[in-house]
């Protein structure tokens, strides 16, 4: 299976690693052991955005509920969060 630049992109590959890669194979025909753990590096990678993701999913499902349970004198509990993120960005 032989992928395109493009398809290598939609696998999180940059195109730096894209040509790193390519270059491997016109260098070494042999070079599986390196693509492999490159490719393996990448699915940690991915890995972690989506435990990130997952977590993100979690807190914005929270908030979302926060706010269906809110009574109409509460403010609203996204935006307290927002302003709390905020101040401590600073």
């Amino acid at each position: 299976m032989t992928l395109t630049i493009g398809q290598g992109q939609e696998l999180g590959f940059s195109l730096q690693e894209i040509q790193e890669l390519l270059a491997l194979r016109v260098r070494h025909g042999a070079a599986c052991d390196v693509v492999e753990r490159k490719t393996r590096q990448k699915i940690e990678v991915v890995q972690q955005r989506i435990r990130n993701l997952q977590r993100m999913k979690r807190t914005l499902e929270r908030l979302a509920t926060a706010c269906t349970a809110r009574r109409p004198t509460d403010d609203c509990p996204i935006l307290e969060v927002l302003e709390d993120h905020d101040n401590i960005s600073h």
